[in-house]
């Protein structure tokens, strides 16, 4: 059976739970794809071409580790495996880093973070602060910057206080 979806993300283990030989997401809008979203060693063939993939540090292991596996097995569903962002990466194929020995999207702090996060949960994590947590933050960021200015006022009322009575001694 063929079923065509417009897949603009898909859950982490999602795949997992099926038993799959071949697995086809080309043509979708997935920018990014997890590494716990099916079990990428155990699939003869996968093709992700046609999506419009954010070549960035959460996509480094695609690199790292899949990308052998899809030259080995075939090799032709690498043609249109294309960069869509950032912009100074657009239109690039992302077999162009086949064999690279160091990070091409992310530097190595980014790297160890990205492979500490899989191995320990193999979860994505997003955070987003909303708009009465942001008021929160930032109003104790005045109450601080206040009381910060408070005690410096004090602080030297008290120290001019001192040379006062000094004097009088």
């Amino acid at each position: 059976m063929i079923l065509y979806l417009n897949l603009s993300r898909i859950l982490i283990r999602f795949f997992s739970i099926f038993i799959l030989l071949q697995l086809d997401l080309s043509n979708n809008g997935l920018a990014g794809l997890s590494p716990g979203v099916a079990s990428w060693s155990e699939l003869s063939s996968v093709n992700l071409q046609g999506n419009p993939w954010r070549c960035e540090c959460n996509l480094q292991w695609m690199l790292d580790e899949l990308l052998p596996d899809l030259y080995r097995w075939t090799p032709e569903l690498l043609d249109d495996l294309r960069c869509a962002s950032p912009p100074h990466l657009a239109g690039v194929r992302i077999v162009h880093w086949f064999n690279h020995s160091e990070g091409v999207f992310c530097n190595n702090m980014e790297r160890l973070l990205i492979r500490g996060e899989r191995t320990a949960a193999s979860q994505e994590i997003q955070l987003d602060v909303s708009s009465g947590a942001m008021g929160v933050i930032l109003a104790c960021g005045f109450v601080a910057v206040v009381l910060v200015g408070l005690g410096i006022i004090a602080h030297n009322r008290y120290v001019h206080r001192r040379r006062v009575r000094n004097r009088r001694l």
